[in-house]
């Protein structure tokens, strides 16, 4: 039996390679099923001296004392999103801009500080591991021969290198697009011995033929064979965090629509006059705090149906392979989905509200006040949206979608209490005139079931007559019965197909 030991390239060796000679066929690279070069211990190489490789040393750790700021730094900034609200705060410091200076400062501090004391952690317990390791005595750097470099292609999907060690064992290291998918075959011998049952690769082993055995290793999947979590690995996982992604992305895209397009109807509503519809912390904390945990609840911990029934029905994991959650058009539903709910926030508050006595001295609702109130429907909008959207609660979901809500109202309450030179337009706005008017909470109440009203009947309409196979499973499990007849002729069909092309 082969011995079979995890492995996870994290906490592999740094270790240095023989000279191996490049392929000379280069004209295949770049081109479909290509994606990466490797040149070991090849100093005279042009390559190499034209990208000045240092050689196959392996840091262990990214930082130092001395360059972790700046280091650090350098690696936040250099991210596009970083760099642009970097130069929108510095822009915020012009007497012209319309926003403070702290209200896009304070949230970009906190994003940027959180990442690099995150990164810092880590470096630092990856030199602690180090460290222990380097205390125990144990060898720690060795020589690993480079047999041959299996290519990560577009039709293998994963990365293999064979190696012979010190000890003159033959190792298969394999890497895929998971830690599990991750193996250690070792073989006390010259000879690879590929575990599946083929007798062509057997008499392989038997000529010695190792580019053979080579061309055998790279035309069949023996690795999957190895995979103790494959299974549920590709039907349980693969379609969980397909589905999140997916809606997690769409989520965003339409919750951020939502947002931006009520500011672009309020800007055309006032002529564009520059006249901003929400105080500048309200805008700076809508992604931050009052949208952020709820879609967070979603990409971590949303199921649509149970992992035994995942195992049961494998065709699940094809809604995958068809894109049928992550296409344009769906993209396209979720985005206008936003422009609609934006639009029946916008005229719906200001058709109700406008030319309104609101204040109990008869005064008429003011520009403060239609924010504040146009804020709080987009707010219970894209969280009321993402509760119809996930399909399994728990404590958290609750907590995250009601919390986020209820946070909005502690906001308003406390930073309506602060002097007026630091809270500007929101000051006492909602103890004063939002809570106290009937208005207020009723256009609130009837614009947030008007915006959840064309999502939902979507839904009803597609769970009715366009059924998918999740909406079928959770539908008669929900009864108490078996998958429908739908299912499984589908399932049945792809028993077929697979029998046919074995």
């Amino acid at each position: 039996m082969t011995k079979r030991e995890g492995l996870h390239f994290s906490m592999l060796h740094p270790f240095s390679c023989f000279k191996s000679q490049p392929s000379e066929n280069h004209a295949l690279i770049g081109q479909k099923g290509y994606s990466r070069v490797v040149y070991c211990n090849d100093p005279d190489n042009p390559e190499a001296i034209k990208l000045n490789y240092r050689g196959n040393y392996v840091s262990h750790t990214k930082y130092t004392a001395l360059n972790f700021i700046p280091k650090s730094l350098f690696e936040q900034f250099r991210r596009v999103a970083n760099f642009y609200f970097l130069v929108v705060a510095c822009v915020s410091f012009s007497p012209l801009a319309p926003y403070t200076a702290p209200s896009v400062a304070l949230p970009l501090l906190v994003v940027i500080g959180a990442t690099m004391a995150k990164e810092g952690i880590e470096d630092w317990r990856r030199r602690k591991q180090v460290a222990i390791k380097r205390s125990l005595g144990s060898e720690y750097i060795r020589v690993y021969q480079i047999l041959q470099i299996l290519e990560f292609t577009s039709i293998r999907k994963r990365m293999s290198v064979i190696v012979r060690t010190m000890e003159n064992q033959i190792l298969l290291l394999c890497k895929g697009a998971d830690r599990y998918a991750c193996s250690l075959l070792r073989q006390g011998m010259e000879l690879i011995i590929i575990t599946l049952d083929l007798p062509e690769i057997k008499a392989l082993e038997r000529q010695g033929d190792m580019q053979a055995i080579y061309k055998a290793v790279m035309s069949s999947d023996f690795a999957i064979a190895q995979f103790r979590f494959l299974e549920r690995l590709l039907l349980v996982h693969g379609h969980w965090c397909y589905r999140r992604i997916a809606m997690m992305v769409c989520y965003f895209f339409y919750k951020n629509i939502t947002f931006g397009f009520t500011l672009f109807w309020f800007e055309a509503y006032a002529s564009f006059s520059g006249q901003p519809a929400y105080n500048d912390w309200y805008m700076s904390f809508y992604n931050v705090f009052f949208t952020s945990l709820p879609v967070i609840a979603l990409g971590v911990f949303d199921q649509d149906v149970s992992a035994r029934l995942c195992l049961q029905y494998p065709l699940l994991y094809r809604e995958g392979i068809k894109n049928v959650l992550f296409s344009w058009p769906r993209i396209l539903l979720w985005m206008c989905n936003g422009v609609l709910t934006s639009i029946i926030i916008f005229f719906f508050t200001i058709n109700s509200m406008i030319n309104q006595a609101f204040r109990r001295d008869g005064q008429v609702v003011d520009y403060e006040i239609l924010g504040a109130t146009m804020y709080t429907c987009v707010v219970w909008a894209v969280n009321c949206q993402i509760a119809l959207s996930i399909h399994y609660f728990t404590w958290i979901q609750h907590l995250f979608i009601w919390g986020s809500i209820a946070f909005w109202y502690i906001f308003m309450v406390i930073y309506g209490f602060l002097p007026p030179g630091v809270s500007t337009t929101a000051h006492m706005v909602f103890v004063e005139a939002c809570a106290p008017s009937i208005l207020y909470w009723l256009v609130t109440l009837l614009v947030v079931v008007s915006t959840l009203l064309p999502y939902f009947s979507y839904r009803a309409f597609q769970s009715r007559f366009l059924p998918m196979y999740h909406d079928e499973i959770q539908l008669f499990r929900s009864e108490g019965h078996e998958a429908g007849e739908k299912i499984k002729t589908d399932h049945a069909k792809e028993d077929l197909r697979q029998r046919n092309v074995s």
